[in-house]
């Protein structure tokens, strides 16, 4: 048999003690205070509520259905509550006469004990009415005091809470023919007519209570709470998970609007400046205008170099032909879109002839051409050869 734990709630809400049993049902006390105690931790605990919290009766309704049971009690005694029907919470049991032993709770009581479970993470297997922690011998009263009080019990109904004082009052109001008292108290008292028996302990009270049927208080709304709780935890989780996914998909969503705001920007700008550059850009062009100075700038580059080359290769020639041929004046030169135009002047047609032959013997790769021919008021002739690539 595994360990026992039994825990006494006091008037306050708060644990009074801890009972533990060990396999071989002795038993050890330990003062417990505050729920979130480390002696209360992953221990199966069965909660004992201090009885002047509970009202206790019994009604004879003819079912044995539950549900119809949970609907007709509360309404059965509702003359005998202090307080409305639905203040309270209502448990049960079946008698073997067919009535029932009902016992009532102020919701807010019981609700308190549900939330101390939730909170501190008890693992709690049951919660009953400490009268239920008495015995119920034939033909005896039961006696069991506390620090500061007592439970009473005559016979197998009538059970009371009361001061030390009030013990020896009442038991001759409500012994009547009863001869023995069953007590876990050492002492005498002060009623010669009863026979004292002093063996009652903690034990016995334990065996009592585990096997005889107790009333239940653990209600399932008091366990949905807890699991509720445990769930709202997950769910808590899960919420705010969602919530940073989502948080950072709308920071990188408003980031990327902004983002493509400014390139729309950009690319107007960019629009603007490649129009004034370019007069003649096409539309197609302005669709992409990055693209576009980037193709303009490339075929320039391609231009000027090949401009680079031309004017290299044809300038060494024109040097070599115009030292073969001392007569022809070679007077300017222009390289425009990969054309060269050279401007010559000799004494006769003849020698521009000659340099447009060796010219064109010189750079083999280009095409020489003559174009016009002036003679100027010098008598010479002036002439615009051309200069292209094959």
């Amino acid at each position: 048999m595994s360990d026992q734990y039994i825990l006494r709630i006091g008037n306050d809400g708060k644990p009074i003690s801890l009972l533990s049993f060990d396999a071989q049902s002795s038993c050890q006390k330990h003062v417990v205070t505050q729920w979130s105690d480390v002696a209360l931790k992953a221990k199966p605990l069965t909660l004992l509520l201090p009885g002047n919290w509970l009202y206790l009766t019994k009604t004879n309704i003819p079912s044995k259905s539950s549900d119809v049971l949970e609907k007709s009690i509360p309404f059965a005694i509702e003359e005998e509550l202090s307080n409305e029907v639905e203040d309270n919470y209502f448990a049960f049991r079946q008698t073997a006469d067919g009535q029932q032993d009902v016992i009532a709770i102020e919701k807010p009581q019981l609700n308190n004990i549900g939330a101390a479970i939730r909170d501190h993470q008890l693992h709690v297997t049951a919660i009953y009415s400490e009268f239920d922690w008495l015995p119920k011998p034939t033909n005896a009263i039961v006696l069991w005091f506390e620090e500061t009080y007592a439970l009473l019990r005559f016979g197998s109904d009538e059970v009371m809470r009361v001061s030390h004082q009030q013990v020896n009052q009442l038991i001759p109001i409500f012994k009547g023919d009863i001869k023995h008292i069953l007590t876990n108290h050492p002492g005498d008292f002060e009623l010669n007519d009863l026979a004292v028996d002093n063996s009652l302990d903690e034990v016995k009270c334990k065996e009592h209570l585990l096997t005889h049927h107790a009333i239940d208080l653990y209600l399932e709304e008091i366990k949905e709470g807890n699991e509720h709780k445990q769930t709202d935890s997950w769910q808590k989780v899960v919420v705010l998970g969602l919530v940073v996914v989502f948080s950072w998909l709308g920071i990188q969503l408003y980031q990327m609007s902004q983002l493509s705001s400014q390139i729309d920007g950009l690319k107007q700008q960019q629009q603007q400046i490649f129009s004034r550059a370019f007069t003649d850009a096409a539309p197609s062009e302005l669709i992409d205008p990055y693209a576009a100075i980037k193709s303009r700038m490339q075929l320039q580059n391609n231009q000027s170099s090949d401009n680079q080359s031309i004017l290299q290769d044809i300038v060494q020639s024109i040097g070599s032909v115009a030292q073969s041929i001392k007569s022809i004046q070679v007077n300017g030169i222009r390289l425009v879109n990969q054309q060269m135009e050279i401007q010559v002047s000799a004494p006769n047609i003849t020698t521009v002839n000659d340099f447009h032959q060796q010219l064109q013997l010189s750079a083999n790769d280009y095409r020489v051409q003559i174009g016009v021919n002036e003679l100027s008021e010098d008598n010479l002739y002036n002439s615009i050869i051309t200069v292209v690539p094959r």
